[in-house]
């Protein structure tokens, strides 16, 4: 859940900058043409791909 949190930008990370400078949120946003939903689902699908790659 915190993935997914930082990745839609309602959680800070130091790391990776302020809630101005986020990556993914804007760039899913535009690709969803601002549907909710659709950022959720790329969110939730970002967030699950992370986790396998830390299962290997």
């Amino acid at each position: 859940m915190k993935v997914a949190s930082v990745l839609s930008g309602k959680t800070s990370l130091a790391a990776h900058g302020s809630q101005e400078m986020l990556v993914w949120g804007p760039v899913f946003w535009r690709m969803s043409q601002g549907h909710p939903v659709e950022v959720q689902l790329r969110i939730a699908n970002l967030n699950e791909y992370i986790k396998s790659l830390q299962v290997k």
